[in-house]
């Protein structure tokens, strides 16, 4: 016959999705257990070693944009277009802020030179209000911890 050493050695999980407690699952399996509550198991291995706890029940990516300044160039200058622009380069944009077109009438020039300098930017936000968003899809149980 199997003994409770057998079946649930110290340090086993016992998991059931019936709402028990500490002293139930102690009269029922016998020994004593500690509940596990609010945490993910992990499966153990070299980058997360058995027993150890970690983690965050609110890691997001929130709503954020980024600001940078862009290295120098040097002195350089710039193409700005109206909205008659032909082809375009990579530098150029149109004065009124849009898109490079295919129109074959060009309104514009180049700007006049500004010396060595940099360029400030701001991205616009991404990410979500994120909670609840970082939980993979879960089903949640009752766990225990035998310790003794």
């Amino acid at each position: 016959m199997l003994s409770l050493n057998d079946v649930y050695p110290i340090g086993s999980i016992y998991i059931t999705t019936t709402e028990d407690t500490v002293v139930k699952v102690q009269n029922k399996l016998g020994g004593t257990w500690e509940q596990i509550e609010d945490r993910f198991l992990l499966g153990a291995g070299s980058t997360y070693l058995a027993n150890t706890t970690g983690g965050s029940s609110d890691a997001v990516v929130v709503s954020h944009a980024h600001t940078g300044t862009t290295d120098s160039a040097g002195a350089h200058t710039h193409n700005a277009w109206t909205a008659f622009r032909g082809s375009c380069g990579a530098n150029d944009a149109y004065l009124d802020g849009s898109a490079c077109g295919s129109s074959a009438i060009e309104r514009g020039g180049r700007i006049s030179s500004a010396g060595n300098h940099y360029h400030t930017f701001t991205t616009s936000y991404v990410g979500v209000d994120g909670t609840g968003k970082n939980m993979p899809p879960y089903i949640t149980v009752y766990m225990y911890k035998r310790t003794a």
